[in-house]
C-alpha cells in the first residue's frame, strides 16, 4: 500500500486529541517531531482513553478501541514493560495513537523507535495497519553504534562437538558477565548473535562496549593458547614416556638373548671341564659372564618397570630398588661358589679316574 507521509509535533492535537498527564519537562530549542501517515480519506478513526500503565496495556487498549480497525503492533519486551501517562485521544488516525507512545513515556532516558510495518495480511485486508515498537536507553542511542565481528575458533577448537558447544557457552558467559559489570545500573546491553557453523561472534554496541568485548576475547583466546601448548607438551611428554618404554622392553628382550648365551656357553665350558679340556681359569670366566648376563637382565627389568610408572604417573621405586640388587648380587654370588665347588669336585673325580690302572695283564 502507498501512502505518503507528512511530519506532526511530537505534542499531539489531531482532530480534538490531546495528551494529558503530568507535567513535562520543558521542551528541547528543537521540537522532538515524529513522522505519521498521511490518513486516506476514508481511514478509521480511534477514541482511547488510557488511564497509565505500561506500554503492552496501552496496547491492549488500543485494539480493544479500534475493534471496527484491525491493528497489529509488534512491541519488544523491553518497550512493553516501559511506563506511560495517561493518554486521552479523540477521533484519530490509528497511526497517530500508535505514536503517541513517544510522547506519553515517563521514562526521560528512553529513546523510542515506532515504525508502519508491512503486514501479509494486508493482501486481503487493506485496512490491517501493522507497527514495530522498540525504545533503547537515550545514553546509548547519542553514542555511535557500531558492529564488529569477533573469531571465537581458537578459544571453541575441540574434537568433540559437545566440548565445543559447552566452550561457546562458557565464552558467552563470561562475556554477558563481563557487560554486565562494566555499568551495573545500566540495563541497556550490546546485542550478541553468535553463529556456531563460523564460529563468528557478531556485536552491535557502542564502541566502548564492543572494545570490552574484543578485549574478553583477546584474553580468552590467550588462556586457549596456554591450554593448548600445555597439552601439546603433555602429549609429548607422554610420547617421549612411550618411547622410554619401548627402549626399556628392546633392553630386556636383548639382555635375555644374552643371557641365553652366557647360560649355553657356561653349559659347554662344564662339559669340556669334565673332559678335561678346559681349564679352571674358563671355567671361572665364563660362569663370570653368567653372573653378569643375570644382572643385567634384572637391571633392565627394573629399567622397563621405571617406564611403565612414568607412564602410569606412579612414582618409581628407589632405595627398595637398591636393596634388591644387593640381594640378588649376593644370591648369584652363592650359586657362582655352588658351582666352582662342583667343578672342583668334577675334576677331583677325573683324576682319580685317570690315575686308576686298567685292570689288564701282558702276556
Amino acid at each position: 500500500m502507498t501512502r505518503s507521509f507528512r511530519t506532526v509535533v511530537l505534542v499531539l492535537c489531531l482532530a480534538g486529541g490531546s495528551v494529558q498527564g503530568q507535567q513535562q519537562p520543558a521542551p528541547p530549542t528543537l521540537p522532538v517531531q515524529l513522522t505519521a501517515p498521511e490518513p486516506a480519506s476514508t481511514e478509521s478513526l480511534v477514541t482511547v482513553d488510557f488511564p497509565g500503565g505500561t506500554v503492552a496495556q496501552y496496547i491492549v487498549a488500543l485494539k480493544k478501541a479500534s475493534s471496527g480497525t484491525p491493528i497489529n503492533i509488534i512491541a519488544s519486551d523491553r518497550a512493553a514493560k516501559q511506563p506511560l501517562t495517561t493518554i486521552s485521544l479523540k477521533n484519530v488516525p490509528v497511526g497517530v495513537a500508535a505514536y503517541s507512545i513517544r510522547a506519553a513515556a515517563t521514562a526521560t532516558t528512553i529513546m523510542w523507535d515506532i515504525d508502519q510495518i508491512f503486514d501479509p495480511l494486508q493482501a486481503f485486508h487493506p485496512a490491517i495497519q501493522a507497527f514495530r515498537i522498540d525504545c533503547v536507553p537515550s545514553n546509548r542511542h547519542n553514542e555511535e553504534i557500531v558492529v564488529q565481528a569477533l573469531s571465537l575458533q581458537q578459544i571453541l577448537r575441540s574434537d568433540n562437538a559437545k566440548a565445543s558447544e559447552t566452550n561457546s557457552k562458557v565464552a558467552l558467559t563470561a562475556i554477558e558477565t563481563g557487560l554486565m559489570l562494566r555499568n551495573p545500573d545500566d540495563t541497556s546491553t550490546p546485542e550478541l548473535k553468535f553463529h556456531a557453523d563460523s564460529g563468528l561472534l557478531f556485536v552491535r554496541g557502542t564502541t566502548a562496549e564492543v572494545q570490552l568485548v574484543t578485549q574478553i576475547v583477546s584474553r580468552m583466546r590467550a588462556d586457549a593458547d596456554d591450554r593448548q601448548a600445555a597439552a601439546e607438551r603433555r602429549a609429548r611428554e607422554e610420547q617421549l614416556q612411550t618411547i622410554a618404554l619401548k627402549d626399556a622392553q628392546l633392553e630386556l628382550r636383548l639382555r635375555e638373548m644374552e643371557l641365553q648365551a652366557a647360560e649355553r656357553s657356561f653349559e659347554e665350558v662344564q662339559r669340556q671341564a669334565a673332559q678335561g679340556q678346559a681349564s679352571f681359569n674358563e671355567v671361572n670366566s665364563a660362569e663370570l659372564n653368567l653372573g653378569r648376563a643375570k644382572l643385567a637382565i634384572e637391571r633392565a627389568k627394573l629399567d622397563q618397570e621405571r617406564a611403565r610408572l612414568s607412564i602410569s604417573g606412579e612414582t618409581p621405586p628407589t632405595e627398595p630398588t637398591d636393596a634388591k640388587e644387593g640381594t640378588r648380587a649376593t644370591q648369584l654370588e652363592a650359586e657362582n661358589a655352588l658351582l666352582r665347588k662342583s667343578l672342583l669336585e668334577a675334576q677331583a673325580a677325573l683324576k682319580q679316574q685317570s690315575a686308576k690302572p686298567s685292570g689288564r695283564t701282558a702276556k
